[in-house]
């Protein structure tokens, strides 16, 4: 993500600021992020229709590691606002695999994804633009990143700048 502000909707390391996520052992340091409009807001309307009024939607997402696609889903359909897709609930996404840590970035724009499994990416490399595919209500980005010991995956809490945020804060670029 670049040039703006944006609002962390869902993160932080416990139950009461991360509850969609803290349910789910996977996700638990998982962070959903929106664009916030020079006005604070994530949208245009107030409970929008058009996934065009989230001001997140279709922006451009890039790599925030070096690392190999090990794992993507490029074609699943945007939701409409306030629906979900139970069955893919990543949507569209992509995982780096970055030495023992993966990271996933997730409800992305069907088709805006240009990369292919097994490529390899930079910092700040075009990775996709942010959409509604999955389990979402509204458009917004997804990340979580695990690391591997030995056979075990683990969650871990993601940094941005060595900073890390929890729900309602908001990072500026």
């Amino acid at each position: 993500m670049k040039d703006g502000k944006y609002n962390i909707i869902m993160g932080g390391s416990n139950k009461f600021v991360n509850f969609i996520h803290y349910n789910t052992s996977f996700s638990i340091y998982a962070y959903d992020i929106v664009k916030l409009n020079s006005l604070g807001s994530r949208a245009n309307t107030i409970f929008p229709k058009a996934l065009e009024d989230y001001e997140i939607y279709g922006k451009k997402i890039y790599s925030p590691c070096a690392g190999k696609i090990i794992s993507i889903d490029k074609n699943i359909p945007d939701n409409v606002p306030n629906e979900l897709n139970g069955k893919e609930r990543a949507g569209n996404y992509v995982i780096i695999q970055n030495e023992n840590r993966f990271i996933m970035l997730a409800h992305l724009r069907p088709n805006s994804i240009k990369i292919n499994k097994y490529d390899s990416v930079k910092v700040n490399d075009y990775i996709g633009e942010a959409g509604n595919s999955g389990y979402s209500i509204e458009p917004h980005l997804h990340i979580e990143v695990h690391e591997q010991i030995s056979s075990n995956t683990i969650p871990v809490s993601i940094m941005f700048d060595n900073e890390f945020y929890t729900y309602n804060d908001v990072i500026k670029r």
